[in-house]
């Protein structure tokens, strides 16, 4: 029978949970951590106490994530553990669950029906089923795993390798600090469009975006010079979708980007049709006023000529006389 096992349950932390005070930094191994790259490890508050671990993502951002890890170590197996955890006055469901177990030293005679009781009981312990086989797993160099969006299975093939499965621990903890940033933006985005679109809220949503990818998504976030870890990266990417989440995230940014461009389109023809009939309307009153200038002008020629006639016929007497005389 595999020797040991842990379960260690990743729990989400709202805004308002405070990190404790007697936290100290996290150490692996008795050693700092050092898998990430540089750029995403300053990013990151990564704190132990005797509780358990307490991580923060992205501090600077208004996308903080934070989470609190607890580890349970079991004898049995079967045990029977309650999803939620009890801390203070809060009740917490762990976002995901990571089962590990160690085959035992002589593994060479019994590998098979250890490796088989081991893969059923971690199976129990992350999803509360034996629906994972043995067939299901992946091999790598220091242990047997399976990865999904419900929980992971780590049987290691050596004894006292817990720390590597902290490792994978972290992992974890970034994919769903990444997998709640996109699903964040995402519905701030879905609700700006959804609602009365703002300028001002689009470009900050942008704006968040282009800095959440600019500095703080890598689809390898672990240094390369880690292959066994960088491998177990890109296991836990596949299974969870974290790149996919990506992608669909900046999918919906340039359909927003076309919906808002149609609405800057008709803004732009609403407001040239509207200049148009100004210019219309402002042509149609100055017609208007040219007309009646001309017929004020014409009517000024009549009068002057009339005018004009009159007094020619004054000053000459007699000519009075022959329009008369002429006339009847």
């Amino acid at each position: 029978m595999p020797q040991s096992y842990c379960l260690a349950r990743i729990h989400l932390l709202s805004d308002g949970d405070a990190f404790p005070s007697d936290v100290s930094p996290l150490k692996i191994d008795e050693g700092d951590i050092r898998i990430f790259r540089d750029t995403l490890l300053a990013q990151m508050r990564l704190l132990k106490n005797a509780q358990g671990w307490w991580l923060e993502f992205f501090p600077q951002g208004r996308w903080v994530q934070r989470f609190f890890v607890d580890f349970v170590f079991l004898q049995n197996p079967s045990d029977k553990l309650a999803d939620t955890m009890v801390l203070g006055k809060k009740y917490w469901r762990p976002v995901a669950k990571l089962a590990y177990a160690e085959l035992s030293p002589d593994r060479a005679a019994a590998e098979a029906e250890d490796l088989a009781a081991a893969c059923t009981d971690t199976s129990r312990m992350t999803r509360n089923s034996a629906a994972v086989r043995v067939g299901d797993l992946y091999e790598a160099s220091t242990h047997y795993g399976y990865v999904n969006g419900r929980g992971t299975q780590y049987i290691s093939k050596l004894t006292g390798r817990l720390p590597l499965f902290e490792r994978h621990v972290l992992l974890h903890a970034l994919a769903h600090a990444y997998l709640l940033t996109q699903e964040k933006l995402s519905e701030a985005l879905a609700g700006q469009l959804a609602g009365e679109r703002s300028e001002a809220a689009l470009r900050t949503l942008y704006m968040d975006v282009a800095l959440f990818n600019a500095t703080s998504f890598f689809r390898q976030p672990v240094k390369r010079q880690n292959a066994p870890t960088c491998q177990a990266w890109s296991r836990i990417d596949q299974a969870l979708g974290i790149h996919e989440s990506h992608a669909e995230l900046f999918k919906q940014v340039e359909t927003a980007h076309y919906i808002y461009g149609l609405d800057e389109e008709k803004r732009t023809r609403q407001q040239a049709e509207a200049q148009t009939r100004q210019e219309k309307e402002a042509a149609r009153r100055e017609a208007e006023q040219d007309a009646r200038r001309e017929q004020r002008e014409k009517r000024r020629d009549l009068a002057l000529t009339v005018i004009g006639l009159l007094l020619a016929l004054a000053s000459a007497p007699g000519a009075i006389e022959s329009v008369q005389d002429w006339w009847f």
